[in-house]
């Protein structure tokens, strides 16, 4: 089984390469671990998402929804971050994606992840929960 923080080492190594294709898969790689951390968490304390596009959706509303300290400003980071994404995986004609904004994305992304390992994680997953059930999600 792979560990998805792997794929921030590897964003991590392609953030300031000198080839543009490199530096938006770099940006692709950062927001993915990211996304597969948090959804692997939920899943393994059993709140569903997707393995399909609603699940990118489904961590950025249990995040939003939780009522917990900074989970909203993670929400926003990680829905910033998929946007980044979208643009460097599907905007070719963009031609923002330099080095300093490649690395600069990549930090948020390192940032994101450990914003949400300091959450107060029992707190999150009973009000995650709660808001599954009233989604009828469980």
């Amino acid at each position: 089984m792979m560990n998805p923080l792997n794929f921030m080492v590897l964003a991590k190594k392609m953030q300031a390469a000198s080839e543009e294709s490199e530096r938006r898969t770099a940006i692709n790689r950062a927001y993915y671990a990211v996304y597969n951390h948090l959804a692997g968490f939920f899943r393994k304390n059993g709140l569903p998402v997707p393995r399909n596009v609603s699940g990118h959706t489904r961590v950025v509303d249990y995040l939003s929804n939780s009522n917990i300290n900074n989970a909203g400003t993670i929400a926003s980071y990680v829905r910033d971050l998929r946007q980044e994404r979208n643009d460097a995986d599907y905007e070719m004609e963009q031609s923002r994606f330099g080095v300093n904004t490649s690395q600069l994305i990549v930090m948020k992304a390192e940032m994101t992840l450990e914003e949400f390992d300091n959450l107060a994680i029992h707190s999150l997953i009973k009000n995650v929960r709660k808001y599954c059930k009233l989604k009828s999600y469980m």
